[in-house]
């Protein structure tokens, strides 16, 4: 099944694989990249060192928590409310956290309200919405979805 990538001015199709990925070539995928990379063939279900442990986590712990961690607007919503002692069930299945990230804009921007988060001016969707007149002489630009990446 093809899907769309939306690119910044075009659209272009690209096809994917249908087949279903399973954990065992997960672990395949990983062994071989380790091996590559570390010269020697890991046993990720006793892992020993720092790296073994995050494939570890990687392949068999699948907690969403991890997923809210690697999101920097989510993780807004979090610190939010373990240090403001509202944390009414933050982690249960039924919390903000489980939201969709795009209908949260107005909970995120209220984070502002913690002293212990740097100032959020806000949230776009496109690179193309973004009013730098609006934003202060100096700032960062973020993305949500990226690690070290630049915009």
């Amino acid at each position: 099944l093809p899907f769309v990538v939306l690119g910044m001015n075009k659209n272009k199709i690209v096809a994917i694989a249908t087949k279903e990925i399973t954990l065992e070539d997960d672990e395949i995928f990983f062994k071989d990249r380790h091996q590559r990379i570390f010269n020697y063939i890991p046993n990720f279900k006793k892992p020993q060192t720092f790296n073994e442990k995050l494939v570890y986590r990687m392949l068999y712990d699948r907690s969403p928590f991890y997923t809210f961690l690697a999101d920097k607007l989510k993780m807004r919503i979090f610190v939010n409310e373990i240090l403001s002692n509202s944390c009414n069930n933050i982690l249960s299945h039924n919390s903000i956290l489980y939201k969709d990230i795009d209908k949260l804009k107005e909970e995120i921007l209220s984070t502002n309200s913690c002293k212990y988060l740097p100032k959020l001016y806000a949230i776009y969707d496109n690179i193309y919405d973004i009013d730098f007149n609006t934003l202060p002489n100096s700032f960062v630009l973020k993305t949500n979805h990226d690690c070290g990446g630049y915009v």
